[in-house]
């Protein structure tokens, strides 16, 4: 595979970081802060008044992390306006489906409910809660069925559905923590919220840019100096966590508290107590505890499991596309019978970066004939546009660019890949991963690692909106350390460590291809540069590669003297 550089306009860091946002550097590095959402204050205008009321209220929320996270923060800040714990409802993943449901409203009789992560397509269950007499407040980020289709909410916060928001690109739990903080700015719990929204930030895949950069930046800080819910800070004990990144919140923390979502009907309900630290009324502190570190504990297992699963499905789902000839097919659709709803958003996530490819995964619902469906894009594709222009073909969809949710008719699954698919002709999109290039940003030298993991450093967090740059780094030299220059790592010795005097370079699932190259001691990489720091306050330069070669020999300042010598 050739390498290629991606941009020949971008020389430095601060040409990158501008390529990638689409905006000067020094306005990405100094977004405004809490920059104006239509309805906030109108949204907490009316939950004051009725708390004033003593009006009962009720919390719908989502069984994802961005729902939890954002349920959590409206528990804490409802509870310390009011003195009175609200009710909370986060919908059974497997036996009710997502977000606000017929189900929902009928249980509900009267007071406030406000909808969070959620709650921007339910058109008629909201009719039928203002019906009985409900106030409803919808905090939610995902985009309404239709351009200016909107449920009839007493009050609806979402950028991307009133007209007026300086920044659109929060996710439900960042708009939660602006709604605390707007009734009631001088919380005490308002740090132990700040840390919830700034993982949810990451964990839904947000841009990284504009007011979602300050809470990341100000919710990791407070997270590593521990001004966390108690819950929290047993769960980042547990898991050994020490100095957290935002890589620790996309692939440690925050699948954690996904995973008993995926697995369970009711399985967020423990993670937030967890978060919200609730544990058995009038449990003497050293039970409470106790019971923290049971329900922490559990959360960490359930993702143990929840990992294997997807190992499993996804072979599954690699043969299944093999035998049914789908490897070229875009989007990629599979149907696989045997995919637990819980998981198949994941498949498609690794199948749409295997492919290259927006993926979607399908599998049978408790009702005969119908399928549930969770897609991810890949590349410039809106997934929620695609669906839009395929919404005959469904039943129900939702979501946005980056993910949906969806059912269809089994009948109708033929109909609906031939329709999205004609979608991504028809606008010319470039989805499929050209294999002939591994592309970089930036070419440097194994001695200037240093200073640009330093202005890496001015430019972080890193992710959606803003991802780690790839540098090309020339001449990589290992060096040994207690007679050995690399070591093999992991349960089957599947990822290869290769120590280097200004870093070390770290190849997940690499070791077999090194063992092939021969073991080389002098390599080409591409990769990205990070600094991890260890319990003892050791600091560790790694480059995550993403590919390598065997470069050639240092040629010595004799062996150049003699090339000179024989052109002359």
């Amino acid at each position: 595979m050739e390498w290629k550089r991606r941009d020949r306009t971008v020389w430095t860091l601060e040409d990158l970081i501008e390529r990638n946002t689409g905006m000067r550097a020094e306005d990405f590095l100094n977004p405004k802060k809490e920059p104006f959402v239509p309805g906030l204050a109108d949204a907490a205008e009316l939950a004051a008044r009725c708390i004033w009321n003593e009006m009962p209220i009720k919390i719908v929320g989502d069984y994802d992390a961005d729902g939890i996270c954002g349920t959590a923060i409206l528990r804490m800040v409802i509870e310390e306006a009011s003195g009175i714990r609200p009710e909370v409802r986060i919908p059974k993943r497997f036996s009710e489906g997502y977000g606000l449901s017929m189900n929902i409203i009928d249980e509900t009789d009267e007071g406030l409910l406000i909808a969070v992560d959620n709650g921007i397509t339910a058109i008629e269950q909201i009719r039928e809660a203002k019906r009985k007499g409900i106030k409803v407040i919808i905090i939610d980020h995902h985009l309404p069925v239709k351009a200016g289709v909107l449920p009839d909410a007493d009050v609806i916060v979402d950028p991307h559905a009133k007209e007026g928001a300086e920044f659109k690109g929060y996710c439900g739990a960042a708009l939660a923590y602006r709604f605390a903080k707007e009734l009631l700015p001088d919380s005490r719990r308002l740090t132990e919220m700040l840390v919830l929204a700034s993982i949810a930030t990451v964990t839904d895949v947000v841009p990284l840019t504009g007011d979602n950069r300050n809470i990341l930046i100000e919710g990791l800080e407070a997270a590593n100096i521990r001004k966390v819910t108690p819950g929290l800070k047993v769960l980042f004990d547990k898991m050994g966590l020490e100095s957290i990144t935002e890589e620790d919140y996309a692939y440690r923390i925050g699948p954690v508290l996904n995973a008993s979502g995926r697995l369970m009907d009711d399985g967020p309900g423990e993670v937030l107590r967890l978060l919200t630290s609730c544990p058995c009324e009038n449990a003497e502190p050293y039970e409470s505890i106790k019971e923290l570190e049971q329900l922490a504990w559990r959360a960490i297992q359930r993702n143990v499991k929840r990992q294997e699963m997807v190992k499993q499905s996804k072979e599954e789902a690699c043969r299944l596309i093999e035998e049914q000839r789908l490897e070229d097919t875009c989007p990629l659709v599979l149907y696989d019978s045997r995919c637990s709803e819980g998981i198949m958003g994941i498949v498609a996530g690794e199948l749409a970066e295997e492919y290259g490819t927006p993926a979607i995964v399908f599998t049978d619902s408790a009702v005969p004939g119908i399928l549930k469906g969770s897609g991810r894009t890949y590349g410039e594709v809106d997934l929620k546009h695609m669906l839009d222009a395929s919404s005959g073909c469904l039943l129900a969809y939702g979501g946005h660019s980056e993910a949906a949710g969806m059912k269809i008719r089994r009948k109708e699954l033929g109909k609906f890949i031939a329709s999205a698919s004609s979608y991504l002709d028809d606008g010319g999109f470039q989805t499929k991963r050209n294999r002939a290039f591994r592309y970089y940003d930036i070419e440097i030298q194994p001695e200037e690692i240093p200073v640009y993991l330093e202005e890496l450093k001015r430019y972080a967090p890193y992710g959606k909106g803003n991802p780690k740059p790839e540098f090309l780094v020339r001449g990589f030299e290992s060096i040994p350390a207690a007679g050995k220059f690399f070591q093999y790592m992991g349960k089957s010795s599947q990822h290869i460590k290769i120590r280097g005097q200004h870093a070390n370079a770290i190849g997940f699932g690499l070791s077999s291809v090194y063992k092939c190259a021969g073991e080389p001691k002098r390599m080409d990489l591409i990769g990205t540069l990070s600094e991890r720091t260890d319990c003892y306050g050791r600091k560790d330069v790694q480059i995550i590669i993403s590919d390598f070669r065997k470069a050639a020999e240092k040629k010595t300042e004799a062996f150049h003297m003699l090339e000179r010598i024989l052109a002359y």
